[in-house]
């Protein structure tokens, strides 16, 4: 007996030489926790899947904030992160939502004085810069 696919019969593929792909998620004080628990999640499912496969995960996966540290969302939930490094060698870097975004004007390598706003410093950083609403 056929199974309806809804069109969605092809399985995700990735060849022995597909390398690593470093996904940083960013967030602050204040920030919305779905918008960083929600593709953190989606992309750790398919690391799992493809793991399941016996294939190597093709993300490596870090939850960013200025500073590192611990970092209370909105709701309360206090989340642990990873110093965000301008510079640093990274794939997609994925903006959280939140009130508090105000402060990634402040990022590191912003001058003030200066036209470039945090998104050009960046896009300096991430060949994809994203958000996350």
């Amino acid at each position: 007996m056929a199974q309806a696919s809804g069109g969605h019969d092809k399985q995700p593929s990735f060849s022995a030489r597909t390398p690593t792909m470093r996904i940083d998620i960013l967030t602050f004080p204040g920030g919305q926790l779905l918008d960083v628990a929600g593709p953190l999640q989606a992309f750790a499912s398919c690391n799992d899947l493809l793991a399941e496969r016996g294939h190597a995960p093709p993300y490596a996966l870090q939850v960013v904030a200025r500073g590192g540290g611990p970092v209370a969302m909105s709701s309360g939930l206090t989340l642990t992160t990873a110093d965000l490094t301008i510079g640093a060698a990274a794939d997609t870097l994925i903006v959280a939502g939140g009130r508090g975004v105000g402060v990634l004007a402040a990022a590191p390598g912003v001058d003030p004085r200066s036209r470039m706003s945090a998104s050009n410093v960046f896009s300096l950083s991430w060949s994809r810069v994203t958000t996350g609403c």
